[in-house]
């Protein structure tokens, strides 16, 4: 298990730069960002031929970086393969999918912990959604979190995050996001994450730092800033994809389009 996270650290560090390599040749434990976005489309991406959806900083970091074009996720599911990425084991190891699927066990040695024990400040923010029970990052190795707890998907991505809006009506499964209060109405959820994320990066900037950010988005509900739906209206307004017929593949847990068209999604 030791062995696997070890691994993984030592991925994280190919991927960086020539002078950050050089920096982390004179410092043996490097800060390690790692981002996890929900339920996006492998395709939505520029670098992956996305011409509508537009992913600049992704592209940029793809670009300069090692990519595993070939890689798996560990299923093709929510809770399970987050599972995988936290505990690095096999997700039926613990019943997922099936019954029970969300109860991650605090015995159960993860990543964060690991970091831990090689002198690192944990940091978690955003979807957690692994155990039922009270099991929280903070249980599980992590120094803080950031509305990590049981919530799937939040009711709306606009302050007050626990409030539906517009009609939406979701699903009928949403638990409450705790712990991240303290921003005005109407404030961007996505924005919000990654502000705690940034002021937490500059404050530890001196020591070594795990940084586990898991953003809600672009889990369901779809919602957008203004000012970019507008942006895109007059995008797919003059896009082929506006002319294109729309096909909707139905599979075993949702909808796949095969149109890039929606713009509050993009």
């Amino acid at each position: 298990m030791k062995n696997l996270l070890i691994l993984l650290i030592a991925l994280t560090t190919v991927s960086c730069g020539a002078q950050n390599r050089k920096e982390q040749a004179e410092n043996k434990q490097p800060n390690v960002v790692f981002f996890l976005v929900d339920d996006l489309g492998w395709k939505d991406l520029g670098y992956r031929g996305s011409d509508f959806y537009e992913t600049p900083e992704i592209d940029k970091i793809a670009n300069e970086s090692m990519r595993f074009n070939q890689a798996y996720a560990a299923h093709p599911r929510c809770v399970p393969s987050r599972y995988a990425m936290i505990t690095g084991q096999f997700p039926a190891r613990f019943g997922s999918p099936g019954r029970g699927e969300s109860q991650l066990k605090k015995s159960e040695f993860t990543i964060a912990e690991s970091f831990k024990e090689a002198g690192y400040t944990t940091f978690f923010a955003g979807k957690w959604h692994l155990a039922g029970a009270e099991v929280y990052p903070e249980d599980q190795g992590f120094d803080y979190n950031y509305g990590g707890g049981h919530a799937g998907a939040p009711r709306s991505y606009f302050q007050p995050y626990n409030e539906r809006k517009n009609g939406n009506k979701g699903n009928g499964k949403e638990k409450f996001i705790q712990g991240l209060d303290d921003a005005e109405e109407g404030y961007y959820l996505t924005d919000h994450l990654t502000d705690k994320t940034v002021d937490f990066i500059k404050s530890n900037k001196d020591k070594p730092f795990f940084v586990y950010l898991s953003h809600y988005g672009v889990h369901t509900p779809f919602e957008s800033k203004e000012e970019l739906k507008n942006k895109y209206d007059e995008k797919l307004a003059n896009s082929p994809e506006s002319a294109a017929p729309e096909f909707i593949i139905v599979g075993d847990t949702g909808q796949t389009k095969t149109t890039q068209d929606n713009i509050t999604y993009a």
